[in-house]
């Protein structure tokens, strides 16, 4: 592994020829005049930090078995060489560290910094990649790369599924601005070791795992507030294209599949009403409906279209107490990040009647992020149940799967869900 120089800001350490056929590490800010660094690590005080033998030809056959018993869950991608000597020397077992436990939401911190280095280490043996691929990895987000260089069979894949994206990416990031982790310059920069990380149980502390859970409440309060502000302005920039491309499509079968559930002339929240198009329904079979959107532009649109008073407001800042019999969230709340979507849906939950119902709709994937200037949280079943876990008075009654009803949207699905309290 490239391994950083921990005598000056910008040097990292290099194999350098030494008399004989020895060699030793030297900085790459080495200069003759001696006004550089002239940090040097020899062969043998580099083989005591990296805890090698002190004779690596001697035991070689016995650690090329060693490693290939560990290796066997990772193949090198089609066309590849393996390289043995790389393999032994980037392949340095990493201590778990021994520290008070520091939790960001009743997590060990330290348990996944353990994590996210040991998957690094996997991850390079294959080939090094950049963050988003590492993230990828730790997420279990399957994609067709990984799958095609089998790194969806390293022990840490989906080992932190149960953070969202951007918790993970931001503990890759504090971990690659604390010099746990390399992350290389120019166009396309991937992912090394260090020697801290490496050694992380000897080099972190209890209150770095303290600034690691600070950096995370701070990084996520911040982006929270930027994907919102963000999605909304698109909507307010687009409202007009939006009406259009929304409106009058016939969305009758799946809101008679909700109303269904519901008294007649029951009290209903369109909770993200967008054009207005399904409170304009709502109201037309009888029901007394209440409309909201964050979009101020969408907005207006829905009040000329109902003829209602439509509510700007933030999902988070719904606050009402079991009054509706029915909430409509028809692809609206999958602009929220999970953390936030957990505490929208506890809201809803609250808002509700005893034996409420609620109709949610996500476009179908695992993706988590920016995308067309807008941020979504798509959803499986699966991930869908998972996240449930953490409200249990809500319960699925009904899901499937659909085809986008919009024209040029042939392929693409969402997941259809209607929730009892």
């Amino acid at each position: 592994s490239i391994q950083k120089c921990d005598h000056c800001r910008d040097g990292y350490l290099i194999v350098k020829p030494a008399r004989g056929k020895d060699y030793f590490l030297g900085c790459t800010n080495y200069k003759k005049d001696g006004t550089g660094c002239n940090n040097v690590i020899s062969k043998s005080k580099f083989y005591e930090l990296m805890e090698y033998e002190s004779d690596p030809v001697e035991n070689q056959n016995e650690r090329n078995e060693q490693y290939a018993q560990k290796k066997s869950i990772v193949t090198q991608a089609d066309g590849e060489k393996s390289n043995p000597q790389k393999d032994i020397e980037d392949n340095i077992l990493i201590e778990k560290g021994d520290f008070t436990p520091v939790t960001y939401k009743e997590i060990d911190l330290s348990e996944m910094v353990y994590i996210t280095l040991n998957a690094l280490q996997n991850v390079s043996n294959v080939r090094y990649y950049g963050v988003t691929m590492l993230r990828d990895v730790l997420v279990g987000n399957a994609t067709k790369r990984m799958l095609d260089n089998k790194l969806n069979m390293i022990p840490e894949f989906g080992r932190m599924n149960h953070l969202s994206w951007d918790e993970v990416h931001a503990i890759i990031e504090w971990l690659i601005n604390n010099k746990y982790i390399l992350k290389t310059k120019g166009q396309y920069p991937v992912l090394h070791s260090t020697y801290n990380g490496l050694h992380y149980a000897e080099k972190m502390t209890v209150g770095q795992l303290k600034q690691l859970k600070k950096y995370l409440e701070q990084y996520l309060t911040l982006k929270r507030k930027v994907d919102m502000n963000y999605t909304i302005e698109y909507y307010n920039e687009n409202s007009k294209e939006y009406y259009q491309d929304t409106f009058d499509v016939n969305f009758q079968k799946i809101q008679e599949s909700f109303l269904n559930y519901i008294p007649e002339f029951s009290y209903i929240l369109d909770f993200g009403c967008g054009s207005g198009r399904d409170t304009k329904y709502f109201l037309e079979q009888g029901f007394q409906v209440d409309a909201v959107d964050g979009s101020k532009k969408l907005c207006d649109i829905a009040e000329a279209m109902t003829s209602i008073k439509v509510k700007n407001m933030l999902f988070q800042e719904l606050d009402e107490q079991e009054k509706y019999d029915g909430i409509w969230a028809c692809a609206s709340i999958l602009h929220l990040p999970k953390l936030e979507l957990v505490e929208v849906l506890k809201k809803i939950v609250r808002a509700l009647k005893q034996d409420g119902i609620v109709y949610a709709s996500f476009k179908y994937g695992e993706f988590e992020g920016e995308k067309d200037g807008r941020y979504f949280t798509c959803f499986t079943e699966k991930t869908f149940a998972q996240l449930l876990e953490n409200i249990p008075e809500l319960h699925i009654k009904e899901q499937w799967i659909s085809e986008d009803v919009r024209e040029n949207r042939g392929g693409e699905q969402w997941l259809n869900l209607i929730l009892s309290r």
